[in-house]
């Protein structure tokens, strides 16, 4: 053993070659400009499976950001702006407004739960529907983007991970889920009046 430490991941019902062209496309267009996510040593399909095993980043789990965190994870973002501009191949952002997304996003559950969230799922499908259709931009997403999904030593941040569900589009959709992702009951308040 050479002390060489790394993450196994393992994402069902996906194809390897979806993930190459885009999370792992996305990811290692990020790494050339320095930004801090996992380089990804290898990608196998094992039946309806993709097993990853990526670079374990140095740090832990931020459980609740400071301003001085949140100063760093805005120049994250800020360092996604254009960073596929060279990349059109890297497919966009699906919103799933009016279609189920994959174990996500999922209308049929609103639809069923209640008359409030029925009528939210009827008005998120009417959106979708009265869209003109998206340009999407050429920032890298996360899509994930919350302090769970972040690393840091000593108040530094270290790593973001979990690129699952990255995509090109504009990259303050990661700050709308920052957003929600830092309204906790320990947070500061004054975090979010930040944004």
């Amino acid at each position: 053993m050479d002390g060489h430490r790394s993450v196994l991941k393992w994402r069902p019902h996906s194809s390897a070659e979806e993930m190459r062209a885009g999370p792992l496309a996305v990811t290692e267009a990020l790494r050339l400009a320095g930004y801090p996510a996992p380089a990804t040593e290898l990608v196998a399909q094992v039946g309806h499976a993709v097993i990853m095993v990526q670079e374990l980043l140095p740090g832990k789990k931020i459980d609740h950001l400071d301003h001085r965190s949140l100063d760093q994870v805005l120049q994250l973002n800020q360092l996604q702006a254009d960073r596929l501009a060279d990349r059109p191949d890297i497919p966009a952002v699906e919103l799933h407004l009016r279609e189920d997304g994959a174990r996500y996003c999922l209308h049929g559950p609103l639809r069923r739960h209640n008359g409030r969230s029925a009528a939210l799922e009827r008005w998120i499908a009417s959106v979708g529907a009265d869209s003109p259709p998206r340009s999407t931009g050429a920032d890298a997403v996360h899509f994930d983007f919350h302090p769970g999904n972040m690393l840091a030593t000593d108040g530094v941040i270290t790593g973001v991970v979990d690129w699952d569900g990255a995509a090109r589009d504009d990259r303050r959709f990661d700050l709308v889920t920052l957003r929600f992702g830092i309204h906790a009951r320990q947070t500061d308040p004054r975090l979010t009046e930040r944004q």
